[in-house]
């Protein structure tokens, strides 16, 4: 055993009652660890996730679980915690990083990565970095359809032993993702980046000479083989290419899909508020309208909700507006929205289990609600919705 000291990045923490905690974080010199913290939350707040900085811990070589002593957060990073566009984005990361990557495998590239989520850079490298994530670990296999039925996935994916399912099909263990991490994967498994080089440059009338001068290349050759996929583009080339192709990096990788064929869409109403008992057709506090494509609308009847609170931070923060599809039930790790008690609809994560359910919050400083079986009739406790995407203006 050895007390150290590393660069590195706590993302995720699981409270228990007497103020200890279980962490995951990334280390610079040891890559992802785990730690023991005997006291993470005291009445001065607790430890601070999502900002770079230093931890101190004590390495084990006998266990798996390593002693925390402290945590020195960058001040230099402190926007991240305050700014919801990057703690959702450095959520998303990690939930990838979390699953991909083994105990101890090193990545010092990550650090690097981190530390350019600078206000004014989040929104450009976020799929670079997922990217290489998925890259590093060998995980770039098809997105988009179940690897057991073959059937598309639209919305919520589960990773399971290297194959990608529906929830269906999904085992038990599985690590499902969100609708908006789909999209993410769904672009990079497509290699729509590829597809979009060669498009844009035969719209514009562009020979592979041409689009090689305004690049930077020497000849054809290259832009033959990058629009076949064979060639990985860095960052600084994609935007590069976004710039003589007379469009946006993000439009380039498919994040912006203007040109997919379901980019029709239907319009939903999106509620300031869902009181329990009243039919959602008949609720009155319709705020906004959101728009969801054909393909999704056909899959059931859908409201936008706004959220209020901090419950579900970092991943859904105050102000947000999900997308809902009206369902009376839903699978254990699916947000849901829940009325509890003739209370108004509270979004949280389901779990289920023999003798009743929780509904979990994603901030550790809420305990979860804890429901038997018969406080379910009793109270009552009511599914209505399933959260199927996340909406944020930034």
């Amino acid at each position: 055993m050895e007390r150290v000291l590393s660069e590195g990045i706590i993302y995720k923490i699981s409270k228990y009652a007497d103020n200890s905690a279980i962490a995951s974080a990334y280390t610079y010199g040891y890559g992802r660890i785990k730690l023991f913290m005997p006291k993470a939350y005291s009445s001065k707040g607790g430890v601070q996730t999502f900002i770079p900085g230093e931890i101190d811990f004590l390495k084990k070589d006998t266990s798996e679980l390593n002693k925390f002593y402290n945590f020195r957060p960058d001040t230099t990073y402190m926007e991240y915690a305050s700014i919801p566009a990057i703690s959702l984005r450095l959520s998303l990361y990690f939930d990838i990083f979390d699953k991909f990557y083994e105990l101890e495998q090193s990545d010092t590239v990550i650090w690097t990565i981190l530390k350019k989520y600078k206000t004014s850079d989040y929104s450009k490298i976020n799929l670079f970095s997922i990217y290489a994530l998925m890259k590093n670990t060998g995980y770039m296999f098809n997105f988009n359809v179940c690897s057991s039925c073959g059937a598309k996935i639209l919305e919520q994916g589960a990773l399971n032993n290297g194959l990608y399912f529906c929830h269906k099909c999904a085992p038990e263990n599985s690590f499902f993702t969100e609708s908006y991490v789909n999209t993410i994967l769904r672009a990079f498994s497509n290699q729509e980046l590829y597809k979009n080089i060669k498009r844009l440059r035969e719209e514009k009338g562009l020979s592979q000479d041409a689009l090689a001068r305004l690049t930077g290349y020497t000849d054809r050759s290259s832009i033959t083989k990058i629009e076949k996929g064979q060639v990985d583009l860095q960052q600084s080339k994609i935007e590069l290419f976004a710039k003589a192709l007379g469009t946006t990096s993000r439009e380039l990788v498919g994040w912006d899909d203007r040109h997919s064929s379901f980019s029709k869409g239907v319009t939903i109403n999106v509620l300031g508020r869902v009181a329990a008992g009243i039919p959602i057709e008949a609720i009155e506090n319709i705020i906004d309208t959101e728009e969801i494509t054909e393909e999704l609308a056909r899959t059931g009847d859908f409201f936008g909700l706004q959220i209020h609170g901090d419950s579900m931070i970092p991943n859904i923060c105050d102000g947000d507006v999900v997308i809902v599809r009206q369902q009376e039930d839903a699978e254990t790790g699916d947000i849901v929205i829940a009325t509890v008690n003739g209370t108004d609809a509270t979004c949280k994560r389901l779990r289920k289990y023999k003798d009743g359910i929780e509904l979990i919050a994603n901030n550790p400083s809420y305990d979860p609600l804890d429901f038997s079986n018969q406080e379910i009739i009793d109270k009552p406790v009511k599914i209505i919705g399933k959260v199927v995407e996340l909406r944020r203006k930034v």
